[in-house]
């Protein structure tokens, strides 16, 4: 998220670096967000 929110920020008003664009991506990898946010919310329906 804090590689996100940097790219949210660059875009703001600041070039987007290939090296900023590039960091984005492997953080999106690592945390492999397909999962997430595909068992997040099922998650949260077997906790309520």
């Amino acid at each position: 998220m804090q590689k996100y929110d940097a790219l949210m920020q660059a875009a703001k008003g600041n070039p987007i670096t290939p090296e900023l664009l590039a960091q984005v991506e492997a953080a999106s990898q690592k945390a492999d967000l397909d999962y997430l946010a595909s068992e997040i919310p099922k998650a949260i329906q077997q906790s309520i």
